[in-house]
């Protein structure tokens, strides 16, 4: 069985010193890079894709509560089952913090043919 690597270039077009060349991530770092972005990207933000991306950004100014969980928890998974196919999403674990105006995201996953889990936080806050 051989594996994959998997590289994305890095967002910041930052050029190896030797090589000159733009550099990139790879593994795990790619992908959860990835992932973060599409947690960040708001639906209709891509051109040509509006279908990428979450809407969690608009729901930071709900009531935070079990509902508002639970409907992160599936806005995620369904957009990493979607559009990260490199990623086997195991946890999605949510914290708020209503008194910082912030959510705590937790993604625990694997990439495709690891078995080592793999964690990433984001954190959604609000600027208004």
């Amino acid at each position: 069985m051989t594996l994959r690597t998997f590289t994305d270039f890095d967002a910041a077009f930052i050029t190896t010193p030797i090589t000159k060349d733009i550099a990139v991530k790879t593994n795990a770092r790619a992908i959860s890079f990835a992932i973060k972005n599409l947690i960040l990207t708001m639906n209709g933000e891509r051109p040509f894709n509006s279908d990428i991306g979450t809407p969690v950004k608009r729901l930071l100014f709900e009531l935070y509560g079990d509902t508002l969980n639970i409907v992160l928890r599936k806005m995620i998974s369904d957009v990493i089952y979607n559009y990260e196919p490199r990623a086997v999403l195991l946890q999605v674990d949510i914290k708020g913090s209503p008194d910082n105006n912030s959510i705590y995201i937790t993604i625990t996953y694997k990439v495709v043919n690891t078995e080592q889990p793999i964690t990433v936080n984001v954190i959604l806050e609000r600027t208004r």
